[in-house]
């Protein structure tokens, strides 16, 4: 701008303006500048305009004097001035920044708030704006500072406000406003005043101002300009000479959260959210790394530090305690105010039940619902209960006596009480022949095996499962059933087996029965002690009994006990042996003088009825000698003869093992005295 560009007036807008946000901010400095400068907003004291305040504010630039001075602000404030004569006009106009970290700090009677500034290096201060709205245009400016915070006494309990922070930049006869720190503002309320905060006599107390404090003292208002009510608040450290009674100290009552700390924090004051008030006593510096006691609503807690954290170490509580059967109503003597918190713990338990060998056995102690004792205030009442807790198990149970043998086409065994059951498996085998009156020829046959169940103490039997074995020879078949029962419990099982004709037949050999008969002999002593040279023997004739009805014999067994005895010289042997027709010979033999013995069995596929016994030596001499002893001797004979052919069936059913699972299940006692102990703990 030319010096005779420039007219007496309004300043014009900054040059280079080139969008509205700018030239918005301009028009708004100029009119909170005048607004404040006519007393419409700020303090009534400063509700004047001057010509110099326009000037100086930036808002008029008055008529060039005599000399020709300009105003240049090129080089900055020079020698404590804000403008110098010098060349051409330039100056710069940029906002400042926002200060951020906006805090609000509720006091009592007070409002004390904080803020931390933007990088700055220019002249500047703060302007404080308050409004009870988050809406800033209702606000108005309550104060400005240089200071990084400002304490606002002129509020209201109970009232809600919000305020806003801007910074003011001066350069020379300019002012630049910045932007205000938030949209909302920042809002908090004034705690609750305390009336004759400090009423201790001037003489017994002395002050101390750590710091260098230039007033620790200040001064509310907690009235009104006709009724005042003056208190002073002391920002120092206070120490009382000479006694000071309780009485010397008013105060009203202290907000919830608000402590009042003793003995540099060893004992605390103060309430919870909820308005209840407590006292903690702890160690030189409050809770920190030490032990400590809470004292809240007649309750009594301790905590130790355990080098980490606070462990709760013991609660003073009511507790009342007894021994009680299982199942019977249990009464808990007044008085608890709340209800009470049931422990129960083993008195007379038994340790082991035996109709659950099988699985894994522990006791469950529980209780029901805790509910008042009608007819006695502050009593309850509720009932302990016990229960067998049974682990899952397993377990195979063979069954030598659930065979039947016969013509009959159904058979049914019953397996009585198998407890805590859930799942099991049934192995059988089974034989049913039916001849079609032919020699070699019969029914193919079927055998089906079914699975029943039923709850133990009840009648209705349940069909499980069924399995059908198909049988088209003469042999054994196995029929295994699986089956999952719905849920664990103690079940009785039966199996029922039924044979029928399947339709069709098939053609086998000649079918034979068998029998046998035993034939036995003495006993025997064959010794050997000459120098002859030959062995000693001895034959045993045991013919088979003749049966007649087309029976033969086809198998023969001996079986007899033996014994040597003998005494040797140098490194002769001496042996026993026993020989049969069409056989080995069986040879005893010995290296030693000692005695030899035990029992012999042989078998062959043919006739014959007598057996040589011998004893010998391999060089005889005088002095050598053998014994052997037989005793025991018998033969078993076996017979055959052709099957009878029949038209009648006949049946084998084999229930060999039921394999069992049992479940994990609670069973409740019905014949056990089982007595507990039981603790209530409360309030």
């Amino acid at each position: 701008m030319s010096e005779s560009d420039k007219q007496p007036g309004i300043i014009d807008p900054p040059l280079g303006v080139e969008d509205a946000d700018t030239l918005q901010q301009w028009m708004q400095q100029i009119t909170e500048a005048t607004r404040q400068g006519m007393g419409q907003i700020g303090s009534i004291a400063n509700s004047y305009v001057k010509f110099n305040d326009l000037v100086d504010g930036g808002f008029l630039i008055p008529m060039q004097p005599p000399g020709g001075v300009e105003y240049d602000f090129t080089n900055g404030p020079i020698g404590g001035g804000y403008y110098q004569s010098s060349g051409s006009a330039s100056f710069d106009l940029t906002p400042p920044g926002k200060v951020n970290s906006v805090v609000v700090s509720s006091l009592i009677g007070a409002m004390d708030i904080e803020w931390l500034p933007p990088e700055m290096s220019f002249p500047h201060h703060y302007e404080v704006w308050r409004s009870t709205t988050s809406d800033r245009n209702d606000s108005v400016l309550i104060g400005t500072t240089s200071a990084l915070r400002y304490s606002d006494v002129n509020v209201e309990n109970g009232q809600t406000y919000y305020y806003w922070i801007r910074i003011v930049k001066t350069i020379g006869s300019h002012v630049i406003y910045g932007s205000y720190d938030s949209p909302s503002g920042t809002t908090g309320s004034p705690k609750s005043t305390v009336d004759n905060i400090l009423d201790i006599v001037s003489e017994d107390m002395y002050i101390k101002t750590p710091g260098g404090n230039k007033n620790p003292f200040g001064y509310h208002n907690l009235g009104t300009d006709d009724n005042p009510d003056w208190v002073v608040a002391l920002r120092a450290d206070v120490a009382i000479q000479g006694n000071l009674a309780i009485s010397q100290l008013k105060s009203g009552e202290l907000s919830n959260t608000v402590a009042l700390s003793v003995g540099q924090g060893s004992v605390t004051m103060d309430t919870r959210t909820d308005g209840s008030g407590q006292i903690v006593v702890t160690g030189k510096g409050g809770v920190g790394s030490n032990d400590y006691l809470i004292l809240n609503q007649g309750r009594i807690a301790s905590y130790v530090w355990d080098g980490s954290k606070h462990v709760q170490y013991k609660e003073v509580r009511r507790i009342e305690r007894g021994v009680a059967p299982a199942g019977q109503l249990v009464t808990v003597p007044a008085y608890f105010k709340a209800q009470p918190t049931i422990y129960l713990a083993p008195f007379i338990i038994p340790t082991y039940n035996p109709n659950y060998p099988s699985q894994g056995q522990q006791w469950r102690l529980s209780h029901s619902n805790v509910e008042p004792n009608p007819g006695e205030t502050g009593g309850w009442r509720f009932v302990p209960t016990a229960q067998l807790e049974l682990t899952e198990g397993n377990s195979t149970q063979v069954y030598p006596d659930r065979t039947y043998l016969g013509s009959g086409d159904v058979y049914e065994t019953i397996i009585s009480r198998r407890t805590s059951l859930k799942k099991l498996r049934v192995n059988t085998r089974n034989k049913s022949i039916r001849s079609t009156g032919a020699a070699g020829n019969y029914y193919k046959r079927n055998v089906t095996v079914q699975l029943w169940y039923r709850v133990y103490g009840t009648s209705t039997w349940l069909l499980g499962k069924t399995v059908v074995v198909h049988l088209d020879s003469l042999s054994e078949k196995l029929g295994v059933v699986d089956y999952t029962l719905a849920s664990t419990g103690d079940y009785d099982i039966k199996v029922r087996y039924v044979a029928a004709d399947a339709g069709g037949t098939f053609t086998t050999g000649t079918q034979y029965e068998y029998t046998t008969r035993t034939v036995y002999g003495s006993s025997y002593v064959i010794a050997d002690g000459d120098v002859s040279g030959v062995d000693n023997s001895v034959t045993v004739y045991l013919g088979e009994p003749t049966l007649g009805g087309g029976w033969g014999v086809v198998k023969s067994r001996w079986q007899y006990d033996y014994k040597l005895i003998g005494q040797r010289s140098g490194s002769n042997d001496w042996f026993g042996s026993m020989e049969r027709p069409g056989t080995s010979t069986y040879n005893f033999h010995s290296d030693n003088s000692h005695a030899m013995e035990g029992r012999h069995t042989s078998e062959a596929q043919y006739h014959d009825s007598y057996c040589r016994f011998s004893v010998g030596m391999d060089y005889k001499t005088s002095y050598n000698f053998i014994e052997m002893q037989i005793s025991n001797v018998s033969v078993q004979y076996t017979y055959r003869r052709p099957a009878p052919v029949s038209t009648t069936p006949q049946n084998a059913f084999y229930l060999d093992t039921i394999e069992y699972d049992q479940g994990a299940q609670l069973i409740n006692p019905t014949n056990e005295q089982i007595l507990v102990n039981w603790l209530a703990v409360g309030e």
